[in-house]
């Protein structure tokens, strides 16, 4: 059995990296006054309250270590926003799965998955970036993952209709939600 992680490592490590367009860099300086071990916590804890969608520790918590949510929380009231949390489609918060590819087993556990009301399904990746970052360093840190995603939930689904997303949820990169383009 091989973690995506592992796996999105090897990838990358093989340099089958789908290259991004390059964006300018983030100028608004936000700098954390958690510890590395902190953030990690904190990551955590938002994970929980995303996946059982309890607002009220989430405010609470991003409060109490002063994280900014006013991006987040304008855009849960987008068409988007609505569709991952409490859409018309089939939400699946923390899907895990194995994923047989090739001769090994790829395992792991997608923070949401949803599939539309128009059966489209989309990877949710929940990131908590407490420090600047532009979209091409997002994508290069993330994207393989995310691919590796893409593919096992259509292999497992049947769903040819696949997009993936991450969900800045402390907006480091300016924006909240970048959809990661397809390998």
């Amino acid at each position: 059995r091989t973690g995506v992680t592992e796996y999105a490592a090897e990838v990358a490590a093989a340099g089958h990296v789908v290259p991004v367009q390059r964006a300018e860099p983030v100028t608004k300086a936000r700098v954390s006054k958690l510890s590395r071990d902190e953030a990690i916590r904190l990551g955590t804890e938002f994970h929980k309250y995303l996946e059982d969608e309890d607002w009220d520790k989430l405010k609470a918590e991003a409060a109490a270590h002063g994280v900014e949510l006013d991006k987040f929380w304008q855009w849960t009231r987008t068409v988007e926003g609505q569709a991952v949390f409490g859409g018309a489609g089939r939400i699946l918060p923390e899907f895990a799965f194995e994923w047989r590819n090739g001769e090994r087993t790829i395992t792991g556990r997608i923070d949401r998955l949803v599939i539309t009301a128009s059966n489209e399904a989309w990877v949710i990746d929940y990131k908590v970036l407490l420090q600047p970052k532009n979209r091409s360093e997002l994508l290069t840190s993330y994207g393989p993952q995310l691919r590796i995603y893409l593919e096992a939930v259509k292999l497992l689904t049947g769903n040819s209709s696949t997009r993936a997303f991450i969900l800045d949820l402390a907006s480091a990169t300016g924006e909240i939600w970048h959809e990661v383009p397809p390998a």
